[in-house]
């Protein structure tokens, strides 16, 4: 029984003396297991659309592709991407590896439509989108809708930074019910009338402001609406860049045949006799579609007003 002891004591002092030397020698001891790496610090920046009249995010239901610029500290272009909405993940994020600094983010939405071309840019300012037209400033289709979001943030490459890119719809729809048109067997509402807007709002900034000076002439496609006062009239539905308070839309109507026109007024302004709200320029911002109606009247001598 003593003998049995004494091995067991023996056995428990070589097992402390080699812990004690693997502790003094790391050398000699096995390597310890690592520690796993922390998440890739990373930029992920956040799209969303809710400055709408839903107020909701509607990201997924209006835009489909978002062209992505990146500018650094001073200016200069760092890098672009082009996204398929549909690979955002499930919050609409999507991740950037960047140096430590500041940045700027622009986004375009469905800028990959044929309707919009983006020029060509190393730097800020140069950035800007046009809408496509005729030679001779007409744009007579119904263009997709255009997207636009900006974000500056602060970024250190030794964490995860989170940006929000608020974006915004910089395109409206305007439908004209012309009321009182009435056509015959075989007539269509074009026979009868024209209908346009023109103005100089078919290129922005970076910053989404409008630039340049294009003159666009937007010829519309004709349906008929149903009121249910007055009855079923033809409409002319326009897509238009941005309505802007002091832009200069206008919308003209002629009856072919006569000197005084249905109607030459500013399209802002239109929108604003039938608004009547407190800020003008969010209501703007926000709705996306307006109605104006313009009432054919007959004279004795059948003048159409």
């Amino acid at each position: 029984m003593l003998t049995f002891l004494r091995k067991i004591f023996l056995f428990v002092c070589c097992v402390n003396l080699g812990l004690s030397a693997c502790m003094k020698e790391h050398a000699d001891c096995p390597d310890p297991e690592p520690i796993p790496e922390p998440e890739t610090p990373a930029v992920i920046l956040r799209f969303r659309y809710d400055r709408n009249k839903y107020q909701t995010d509607r990201l997924r239901q209006e835009i489909r592709h978002l062209d992505l610029y990146v500018f650094d500290g001073n200016e200069a272009l760092y890098l672009t991407r082009a996204i398929p909405v549909s690979e955002l993940d499930e919050n609409n994020s999507f991740s950037l590896e960047l140096p430590s600094g500041t940045y700027t983010a622009i986004a375009w939405g469905n800028t990959d439509s044929e309707d919009y071309q983006i020029e060509q840019a190393t730097h800020l300012s140069e950035l800007a989108v046009a809408l496509n037209h005729a030679p001779d400033g007409r744009v007579d289709w119904q263009t997709e809708h255009l997207f636009h979001g900006m974000v500056v943030f602060g970024y250190d490459a030794e964490s995860v930074t989170r940006a929000e890119v608020d974006m915004r719809k910089k395109t409206n729809q305007v439908n004209v019910v012309i009321q009182g048109l009435e056509t015959e067997a075989g007539q269509e509402a074009w026979d009868l009338v024209s209908v346009m807007m023109h103005g100089t709002n078919g290129c922005y900034a970076y910053d989404s402001s409008l630039t340049g000076s294009i003159h666009l002439t937007y010829l519309p496609e004709f349906t008929l609406t149903t009121d249910t006062d007055t009855g079923q009239w033809p409409a002319a539905n326009f897509i238009v860049q941005h309505i802007a308070e002091e832009g200069d839309l206008m919308l003209t109507s002629i009856q072919p045949g006569y000197e005084s026109p249905l109607i030459h007024t500013s399209v802002p302004a239109l929108i604003k006799e039938n608004y009547g709200g407190p800020d003008f320029k969010e209501y703007l911002d926000t709705e996306d579609e307006f109605t104006i109606r313009i009432t054919v009247k007959k004279q004795k001598e059948d003048t159409i007003f």
